[in-house]
């Protein structure tokens, strides 16, 4: 069944209004020639990143979603982002959301840095020409920023410091009070219904 909200609705006492969904966005329109993703995402794990590294995470515990990123350097955390998504949004959404604002933390600063991620899927997403979700391409736009940035897939629960502190700070970031809003995945609404 393809599922498609086109406009607010009530449906068995429910309302569903459109702008809480994510809706699908066009392919990006960038020339193939200057995506160069596919090359900067690598999913091949590294047994050894570097010492100075951003690592993200996301997570979804007792019916909480948060996603946390943190920046290392001389085996020192500096720098922490954390967030807490509503409970619809996905472990998915989480771990791109943070895999994005870490790019704009470091875009921000102007420096260029390894980003560690164990989300297989979303770098994978991320590095697709032909990704149509708003979040990815919104990721997509903020890597293209930055050239020399490389996005690396780092296995998760192996006891590397960078990950292990932000898995811990995405598990802390279901538990804060504020949300930051992130438009429900389609499945939600599949849920609903």
């Amino acid at each position: 069944m393809k599922l498609s909200l086109r406009r607010d609705c009530i449906w068995e006492g429910s309302s569903f209004l459109f702008q809480d969904f994510q809706q699908p966005n066009p392919p990006l329109i960038i020339h193939p020639a200057n995506f160069d993703l596919e090359d900067r995402a690598s999913i091949i794990s590294d047994p050894h990143p570097p010492a100075e590294a951003i690592y993200t995470d996301g997570s979804h515990l007792e019916g909480e979603t948060g996603c946390a990123f943190c920046v290392i350097q001389n085996n020192v955390e500096i720098h922490q982002w954390t967030a807490k998504l509503s409970p619809h949004n996905t472990v998915f959404q989480a771990e791109t959301l943070a895999i994005k604002e870490s790019i704009n933390w470091a875009n921000s600063k102007g420096i260029s840095i390894s980003i560690w991620s164990d989300s297989e899927s979303a770098l994978r997403a991320i590095s697709s020409f032909k990704s149509s979700n708003p979040l990815i391409q919104e990721t997509q736009q903020a890597l293209l920023q930055n050239p020399l940035m490389q996005l690396n897939c780092i296995k998760a629960h192996v006891g590397f410091l960078g990950n292990k502190a932000a898995d811990n700070l995405a598990k802390q970031a279901t538990t804060e009070r504020t949300y930051v809003h992130l438009q429900a995945p389609k499945c939600h609404l599949k849920k609903c219904l």
